[in-house]
């Protein structure tokens, strides 16, 4: 039986890892069904099947770019598959570089001078909700 496809797929290169842990972490708490290596290969799995498997799943890439994430062979081959498989893809701009010739008609999310306005932005594209934190009552 075919995986349910619902899930926003993160591809990004190792040395970002921590911007896309915060960037993850923070559209989840929006409510997006996300998929993050970090936070979702549980101990013990070959991290490599259970990637292939969730890239698979998702209708989504979010493709975080840096001049690493460019020169990354990991990253250019995620790219090409959901190019291949039509998947939408997100690009996120964390650090400039020259954008992979592949996805430049893709417009993309700046977020190299503000994170604030880019995840603002990044919302509006997920059609997420920016909720204010939670007011508790008596």
């Amino acid at each position: 039986m075919p995986k349910e496809k619902s899930h926003i797929f993160f591809c990004y290169s190792r040395a970002d890892g921590e911007f896309a842990l915060k960037l993850a972490k923070d559209l989840r708490q929006a409510g997006a069904n996300i998929w993050l290596d970090q936070l979702d290969v549980p101990a013990g799995e070959c991290w490599d099947m259970v990637t292939e498997e969730a890239l698979i799943n998702s209708d989504r890439l979010l493709a975080i770019l840096s001049p690493t994430a460019v020169q990354s062979q990991n990253v250019r081959d995620e790219l090409h598959y959901a190019l291949e498989e039509n998947k939408k893809i997100v690009p996120v701009l964390f650090q400039q570089c020259p954008i992979p010739y592949s996805i430049r008609r893709f417009q993309y999310i700046d977020f190299t001078i503000d994170y604030e306005k880019g995840l603002k932005q990044l919302f509006k594209t997920l059609n997420l909700k920016i909720t204010a934190p939670t007011e508790t009552t008596d």
